[in-house]
C-alpha cells in the first residue's frame, strides 16, 4: 500500500475518532470541569485536530470566562468538521453570553430538533427563554435535561438545569395568584437540594440558594443576611458572574446603603456591560424581581 494512502487513512481514522470523542459530550464535560487551562493547551498542542481535546480545550475557556477565546476553537472545530453537533452548540452559547440571544436561539432550537438528546443546548436555550420571559418553555426544557438524571447527562449539566428548574418556579409563583405561589413556590428549594447534593461546588448552587432567600416572600423564608451568606459564598467560588453582584447591591438598597449597592452594580456591568439584571434594577421594573418587591 503506497504511504500517501496510509496516511490519508490515519487521518481519516484520527478525524473520526474526535468526532466521537465530542459527541461523547457527557464525558468530555465532566473532564473538562477537573482540566486545568494549562493541560488543555497541552493536550490540543499534542494532537491539534482532535476534537474531544479541542471541545475539552474551549470547555474550560468558557470556565474560565474566556468567551472569545473558547469560540476560536469552536470555530476550529467546525473547520475540521462543519456538523460537529458540538461545535454548533459552542458557537451558539457564545453568542447567547454576548446578548446575540436571537442567532443563537435559531442554532439551539434547530440543534435540539436534530439531537434531542444533546442536552447542553437544553440550558443554553433555557437562559434565553428565561429572560424571554417564557417560564413555561423553560420548565419544559429543563424536566427533559431533570428527567435524564446522571445516566443520560454530566452532573454539572443536570444540577443546572436543577437551579434554572427553580428560578423558573419562582418566577411563576411570584407572577401567580395564591395557589400558585404555595404549589410553585414549595418546589423551588427541593430542585435546590437536589443540585447541592449532587455538586454543592457549581457556583449556580449558592447563587440558587441565595437568590431564594433574597427574593422569597417572608412566609417562605426571606431572609437576607442568609442570602448574603450564600452570595459570598458563590463569589468565594466564581468573582467573575455578574448577576451575583446584582443581588448583592439589592441587598445593600434594602439595608440602605446606596454607595455600597452601586459599587457592586458597577461590578457588575463592568463584568458584563449588557447584564439584563442591572437593567432591570437600576429602571425599577424588577421583571425578575427584586429584594424588596416580595415581602
Amino acid at each position: 500500500m503506497k504511504l500517501s494512502v496510509i496516511l490519508a487513512l490515519i487521518l481519516a481514522v484520527v478525524l473520526h475518532c474526535g468526532e466521537c470523542l465530542a459527541l461523547e459530550w457527557k464525558y468530555l464535560h465532566g473532564r473538562a470541569d477537573v482540566t486545568s487551562l494549562e493541560q488543555a493547551r497541552r493536550d490540543v498542542d499534542r494532537v491539534p485536530a482532535d476534537l474531544g481535546k479541542l471541545y475539552v480545550l474551549a470547555l474550560v475557556y468558557f470556565n474560565e470566562h474566556r468567551d472569545k477565546d473558547a469560540d476560536d476553537f469552536f470555530a476550529r472545530m467546525l473547520e475540521i468538521q462543519p456538523d460537529s453537533v458540538a461545535g454548533q452548540w459552542g458557537h451558539a452559547e457564545y453568542l447567547r453570553r454576548i446578548h446575540e440571544t436571537e442567532q443563537s436561539r435559531k442554532i439551539l432550537e434547530a440543534l435540539i430538533a436534530a439531537h434531542p438528546d444533546f442536552y447542553p443546548a437544553y440550558i443554553s436555550l433555557a437562559h434565553i427563554k428565561y429572560f424571554a420571559m417564557d417560564f413555561d418553555k423553560v420548565i419544559q426544557l429543563m424536566s427533559a435535561v431533570i428527567k435524564q438524571d446522571t445516566t443520560g447527562s454530566d452532573i454539572s449539566t443536570l444540577v443546572r438545569a436543577h437551579c434554572i428548574y427553580a428560578g423558573a418556579k419562582g418566577m411563576i409563583a411570584y407572577n401567580g395568584g395564591p395557589v400558585s405561589k404555595m404549589i410553585n413556590g414549595m418546589s423551588i428549594l427541593n430542585h435546590l437540594r437536589i443540585a447541592q447534593k449532587l455538586q454543592p461546588d457549581n457556583v449556580v448552587v449558592p447563587y440558587g440558594f441565595g437568590s431564594y432567600y433574597l427574593l422569597a416572600p417572608v412566609r417562605f423564608g426571606k431572609n437576607i443576611n442568609t442570602a448574603e451568606h450564600y452570595f459570598n459564598k458563590a463569589l468565594a467560588l466564581d468573582p467573575l458572574v455578574a448577576d451575583i453582584y446584582v443581588r448583592l447591591a439589592e441587598i445593600w438598597m434594602i439595608r440602605g446603603d446606596q454607595e455600597k449597592a452601586h459599587e457592586y452594580l458597577r461590578k457588575a456591568t463592568e463584568l458584563d456591560p449588557k447584564c439584563g439584571l442591572v437593567a432591570d434594577v437600576e429602571s425599577g421594573r424588577c421583571d425578575f424581581v427584586c429584594g424588596w418587591t416580595n415581602r
